[in-house]
């Protein structure tokens, strides 16, 4: 069975890189890649079972992919009534048309629909940057607002603005700190299926 797993690795021109056991005196976790050349080390450290973990130290930069931008539709302010209206007036002409093939019949029906929630319904596009799970809309609005009394305190230069600016710097500051997913938390969270949580933030 080793052999036969060897040979696929050769067939499929990889390379297997770990050299020291990993478990006993068994290799039993690998690293294969088809660039050898750019691992610069490969060695065994405890593990937190019975396995030595590899830790590989490679000249690959990974590349993330942009996420990107999604539509999310606002139900919670959709106009209703005019909406039903509108559906219920097409339903009747799509209706009352003569036959098609189902492609066409469907291709309409979905242009508009769609149509009519981009009438009827508000919405929003994500972000198509990455950003911090542990900043939120509330938070994001603190900083700004702590940027804006900044701004105006060192051009003003007055006491009242400068003591606006402390405020709302302390007012930032402290749903950063009582997050309680903070930038400590998520570095040591040792869970790799971890996701960011909407309760977390």
């Amino acid at each position: 069975m080793s052999s036969e797993y060897l040979e696929l690795a050769t067939r499929c021109g990889v390379e297997q890189i770990v050299k020291t056991p990993t478990r006993g005196e068994n290799i039993l976790d690998l690293f294969f890649t088809s660039h050898p050349s750019l691992v610069n080390k490969c060695k065994t450290i405890p593990g937190v079972g019975d396995h030595d973990a590899v830790l590989i130290d490679t000249l690959a930069k990974p590349q993330r992919a942009k996420p990107t931008k999604r539509k999310i539709y606002l139900w919670d302010k959709a106009n209703l009534p005019s909406l039903k209206a509108d559906v219920t007036l097409f339903v009747s002409d799509f209706v009352s048309q003569p036959p098609h093939n189902m492609n066409t019949c469907w291709t309409s029906f979905r242009d508009k629909v769609l149509t009519l929630m981009d009438k009827h319904i508000p919405h929003k596009l994500t972000r198509s940057r990455h950003t911090n799970p542990w900043m939120n809309t509330d938070t994001r609005r603190l900083a700004r607002r702590k940027d804006r009394a900044f701004k105006k305190a060192n051009a003003t230069k007055s006491t009242r603005d400068v003591r606006s600016n402390l405020l709302q710097s302390d007012g930032a500051h402290t749903p950063l700190e009582d997050n309680g997913t903070s930038r400590k938390t998520l570095h040591f969270n040792t869970s790799p299926t971890w996701i960011p949580h909407k309760t977390l933030m």
